[in-house]
């Protein structure tokens, strides 16, 4: 408690403080410039009112705070806000929030559940960063942080019989009619939960507490983004953290005994949310307002940049923020080739016939699916029936389609890196020697399978790392973007790649470190799709010895991945082991530093390699043949080959010397030493290849490299 209140005594001071900053500051410039002030607080008074949609997430003793799950996992809540400005950074707000949490803990050691309607209302005091945004920024958004006082509402209820039985709960995870230690347990029946939450934990009493009381207090903690959206209306996303003061919101405490001991810790939540706004203006002194005298926006300046890189002046472009991987028209908005109204940098189905209807990628809707939308609507028990647009069939809430449903594929962009490509008639043994990279993706699109390196949020970032692979010698086939529920995958063009590196500044890290993955099998063919639905991060790369090796998971430590490698084995992959990279590099266990059994042999692990090491590898570099000579070099040649820099030379038979450039570690950096030189006088240069410190020829090292791959 002592915390929660150093903490609402620092906001509030570092509050008084910021007001005090910026009525000083608002005087002086009333004193100074009052013919010229323009302070919009000061003729008008601005309420907002506003509605945020959210997730509120529950942290207490059931789930164990919500350990191993995603921190937004909650349910669904509206909440209502007015707020009115005191200066031009802090912001008074009251507000109305209502939720309902629900929560499951079913493990082999408990398991618990309750529900609970929960209703607050509070007020906050934001501070909004506006004053010290960039003049650009601040047109468009604004951070804001904010703290207050909270009271709540809670009744919590667990669900902890259906209609006829009560649960008990197995050791083999089942939950039947009869306990699993009664004499007549052989007669006990699996039974299902309704989900009715029907018994009053409070009245329940099960810890002697007795009626304790369903109101408490919290202090709220937000951190939030405003994006204005025009004059009056902006959207904000914003994570609000309640520090509680009670720790019976789930029934349980460190008060408890058995399995419903908990810990000391008060029980929080966390409330994700995306809102609207909208100011309500009333001239102070009474009057109408006139919006265009009173909203200041700054002016809008005609020149002759291009914010947005895309070729068109911003006095002249109608589209605003092109992203760089998108093709515009004259006016500076993005080309729409099929005319189906999705432009061309995100349609997944570039000629997309004439008047078919699409979604929101341009993919065209079939027939049967548009009539059937329209068709039915009830099934014969009048229940109602929605209508799945991922997997495009109907299906009645409550009831499975049969089997384990997969997890959620994702619907946001994904860009990719792509370093080769197979059909699924083509044999790609040489991609293995990237699985060791953490975001290595292997994506089936269709009948070809893309291998690369994925999980870059934007063109730029995708992009760049295209350019830190090439200087490392890897080389590249293209970007694409993808979605998981999408067959789809776009590739960039040439031209749209070069268009963003000569217009981005950004900078990727392909740095890698260790990285550890499970082997779950090796197979001649490759498996069905949807086999390994149920796991994490599937990937999977042909080896040399024509066998298709699937890895479920991707960790940064050994502990990590020995977790997971027993939970595996526990699911049925009863062969499955650790396999350990190191900068991509594949290491043995030994050689990562992991602790080992004594049955373990690493020159077995070794027999198992398919990925390339670099003890096993021969050095090849390419060079610039610059000339050979007998005796001494002509002064003209020597001033060259200063200027040149870096010169080697080697003996010949017979007396000569020959004169190279410096090693290049690819192909493509050799050639362009060879344009180099070439445009700086040297006459009929030929490039060389160098394997292990011997020089041989071009053709010869490039073999090598291949063989290597």
């Amino acid at each position: 408690m002592t915390k929660k209140l150093t903490i609402l005594a620092f906001f509030f001071a570092f509050a008084t403080a910021s007001f005090g900053m910026y009525a000083e500051k608002d005087s002086t410039k009333t004193k100074k410039k009052h013919d010229i002030k323009n302070d919009t607080l000061e003729r008008v008074f601005k309420p907002t009112i506003g509605v945020e949609l959210g997730v509120l997430s529950f942290f207490g003793d059931v789930q164990n705070g919500l350990k191993g799950y995603s921190p937004f996992t909650g349910n669904f809540g509206v909440k209502i806000f007015a707020s009115a400005p005191l200066n031009n950074a802090l912001h008074l707000e009251v507000f109305g929030q209502f939720n309902k949490i629900t929560v499951n803990e079913w493990t082999p050691v408990r398991n618990l559940n309750f529900q609970s309607r929960i209703r607050m209302g509070g007020v906050q005091l934001h501070y909004n960063f506006f004053p010290l945004v960039g003049e650009k920024l601040k047109r468009y958004f604004s951070p804001t942080i904010g703290i207050g006082v909270t009271s709540f509402e809670f009744n919590s209820k667990s669900d902890m019989s259906n209609k006829w039985y009560d649960y008990h709960y197995w050791s083999d995870g089942s939950i039947r009619n009869i306990a699993e230690n009664a004499p007549n347990a052989t007669s006990a029946e699996i039974i299902e939960r309704d989900h009715s939450y029907e018994t009053d934990l409070r009245e329940l009493d099960l810890d002697g507490f007795g009626l304790y009381k369903i109101q408490s207090w919290s202090i709220p903690v937000t951190l939030g983004l405003n994006f204005k959206m025009g004059k009056r209306f902006a959207a904000r996303l914003a994570c609000t953290y309640h520090f509680t003061f009670t720790d019976l919101i789930d029934n349980v405490s460190h008060k408890g005994e058995g399995m419903r001991k908990g810990n000391k810790m008060m029980d929080n939540f966390l409330w994700t949310s995306f809102g609207l706004s909208y100011d309500l203006v009333f001239k102070k002194g009474g009057g109408k307002t006139d919006e265009e005298n009173f909203l200041i926006d700054d002016p809008y300046l005609a020149d002759s940049t291009d914010y947005d890189n895309d070729g068109v002046m911003d006095p002249f472009d109608k589209c605003a923020y092109t992203p760089l991987e998108a093709s515009v028209d004259e006016f500076g908005c993005p080309l729409d080739s099929d005319g189906d109204l999705v432009p061309d940098y995100i349609d997944e189905e570039p000629e997309t016939a004439e008047g078919a209807e699409v979604n929101i990628y341009g993919i065209t809707i079939p027939e049967e699916v548009l009539n059937n939308r329209n068709v039915i609507l009830f099934d014969t028990t009048d229940q109602f029936v929605f209508y799945d647009l991922v997997e495009e069939q109907f299906f009645v809430p409550g009831y499975p389609r049969g089997g384990k449903k997969p997890p959620p594929k994702s619907d946001e962009k994904e860009y990719v890196v792509i370093l080769d490509k197979e059909k699924s008639t083509d044999s790609s043994a040489i991609i293995h020697q990237y699985v060791g990279y953490e975001n290595f993706v292997s994506i089936q699109k269709g009948d070809t399978t893309y291998y690369g390196i994925g999980g870059f949020t934007s063109a730029e970032d995708a992009t760049a790392a295209k350019q830190d692979f090439e200087k490392k010698g890897i080389n590249v086939v293209g970007i694409g973007s993808t979605r998981e529920t999408s067959d789809n995958i776009n590739l960039l063009t040439d031209e749209q790649i070069n268009k963003i590196a000569n217009n981005s500044d950004n900078k990727v890290d392909n740095t890698q470190g260790k990285v550890y993955r499970i082997q779950i099998g090796a197979f001649k063919k490759k498996v069905e799709d949807g086999r390994f639905n149920n796991l994490k991060d599937v990937v999977y790369a042909k080896g040399k010895d024509g066998y298709t090796r699937y890895y479920a998971g991707a960790f940064k430590t050994m502990e990590e991945a020995t977790a997971y490698k027993v939970d595996l084995i526990t699911m049925g992959y009863a062969n499955a082991f650790v396999v350990a990279y190191d900068e991509g590099e594949r290491k043995t266990l030994i050689e990562i530093g992991a602790n080992v059994s004594d049955a373990y042999n690493e020159e077995d692990e070794k027999k198992n390699f398919v990925e390339p090491r670099n003890e096993d590898k021969k050095e090849v570099r390419y060079k610039v043949l610059l000339g050979e000579f007998q005796g001494n070099l002509p002064t003209e040649v020597i001033e060259l080959y200063q200027a040149i820099g870096n010169v080697q030379n080697e003996s010949k038979e017979g007396g000569a010397t020959a004169y190279y450039t410096k090693n290049y570690k690819t192909l493509e950096a050799a050639q362009e030493a060879l344009e180099r030189v070439k445009s700086m006088g040297v006459e009929n240069p030929t490039i060389f290849g160098e394997v292990d410190g011997k020089t041989v020829s071009k053709e010869e090292a490039i073999k090598v490299a291949d063989q290597q791959k």
